[in-house]
């Protein structure tokens, strides 16, 4: 991935995906661009090469599948601590928590075990099995984020978007007067804000007060 480390350039990565999706963001307008970050690693992983050891090919390309199968459930464990609601308008919000980081905590043990079972086999990596398995828990924490939205065709709708500007300046705004998370509670309610007054700048409330 270039003349900077790429230890360096994942970590980036990592940490500002992280920092932006502790922060409340509109789902339709990630769905218009979901794919875009996992296809750019992709697509540096495979033209760098070097995805599969030819000394071990076997046991390269089974640690390869396993860390890729490990970033996607971690995507899915990301989606699933991820507080999702609806506001008043009918648009959709999503918004890691501190439970997030532990996910990631885990992700990162379960990434250390495997690069150390390649150190036992003899087997070269790289950071290609990292950038995959990082593209795969950012594709499918964005998926099923959406499906949580509003099931399978809220799926279709996304896609349909990123193929599509959102509305031509319509369905682009900012956030709700009172929000409604999909667990029942009334946001706006437990910020203190009565339906129908904004509590500010981006107007989303109750961030982080939903209990599950």
């Amino acid at each position: 991935m270039g003349g900077v480390p790429d230890g360096v350039v994942i970590a980036g990565i990592i940490v500002v995906v992280l920092v932006a999706q502790l922060r409340p963001q509109r789902v339709a307008t990630e769905a218009r661009a979901w794919w875009v970050l996992p296809a750019v690693l992709v697509v540096a992983t495979v033209s760098d090469g070097g995805l599969v050891d030819p000394r071990h090919r076997t046991v390269s390309v089974f640690l390869l599948a396993a860390s890729v199968l490990a970033g996607a459930a971690t995507g899915m464990a990301w989606a699933w601590t991820t507080r999702v609601w609806e506001d008043d308008s009918g648009a959709y919000w999503a918004q890691g928590r501190l439970t997030t980081l532990g996910v990631w905590a885990g992700a990162l043990l379960v990434r250390g075990a495997l690069h150390g079972l390649a150190l036992l086999a003899g087997v070269h990596q790289g950071s290609a099995a990292t950038t995959l398995a990082l593209a795969a828990a950012l594709l499918t924490r964005s998926a099923v984020v959406v499906l949580r939205t509003d099931g399978p065709g809220a799926l279709v709708r996304a896609v349909h978007e990123d193929a599509h500007d959102c509305g031509h300046g319509g369905g682009c705004g900012h956030g709700p007067d009172r929000d409604r998370d999909l667990y029942g509670h009334a946001a706006g309610h437990a910020a203190g804000h009565p339906a129908g007054h904004p509590a500010g700048h981006g107007g989303v409330h109750g961030k982080g007060r939903t209990t599950r």
